[in-house]
């Protein structure tokens, strides 16, 4: 917020572990200067920063890996039938119809 909002004025900060009122007014009596805690800040940020960089890259890579070995096992799981399409045009007594045939399906040996 403070970076957001190009704020240079001093700031205290309020650290707390626990929130029973004995620590908070321990912390309340104890603020320290912002700059102490200027590492944290920079810390926060490379761990944001890694943590998107790594996961779009895992999302990235999972998504690659499930897609090719989806398609493997579609592949290895493909039994081929044999498909044809017979089409014929009749005359019968001066009409014309048209028709679809399938061949024969035979029980494989």
């Amino acid at each position: 917020m403070l970076e957001y909002f190009d704020c240079h004025k001093p700031v205290r900060r309020f650290w707390v572990s626990a929130q029973d009122s004995v620590s908070v007014q321990r912390s309340l009596a104890a603020l320290k200067d912002n700059t102490e805690y200027h590492g944290f800040a920079g810390a926060a940020q490379a761990r944001g920063r890694a943590d998107w960089l790594i996961g779009m890259n895992f999302s990235r890579a999972y998504t690659l890996r499930a897609l090719v070995v989806g398609r493997g096992h579609e592949i290895e799981a493909f039994k081929p039938i044999p498909y044809h399409t017979i089409r014929a045009a009749f005359k019968h007594d001066g009409s014309v119809f048209l028709a679809l045939g399938e061949p024969r399906r035979t029980r494989p040996a």
